[in-house]
């Protein structure tokens, strides 16, 4: 137990709200990227 290195509560939040923040980025770009290629491939299917 001695070797365990035990976070701030100030780094531990901070860590967190990272996370937090990271993970509603990338859920929107993956999001818009669902978008436009659920639409292209709509689009296409109506011209073939």
């Amino acid at each position: 137990m001695k070797k365990i290195v035990w976070y701030s509560r100030h780094d531990t939040i901070h860590s967190t709200i990272l996370v937090i923040v990271s993970i509603v980025i990338v859920s929107a770009v993956v999001s818009v990227l669902d978008l436009g290629f659920t639409s292209g491939l709509m689009a296409l299917g109506k011209l073939i």
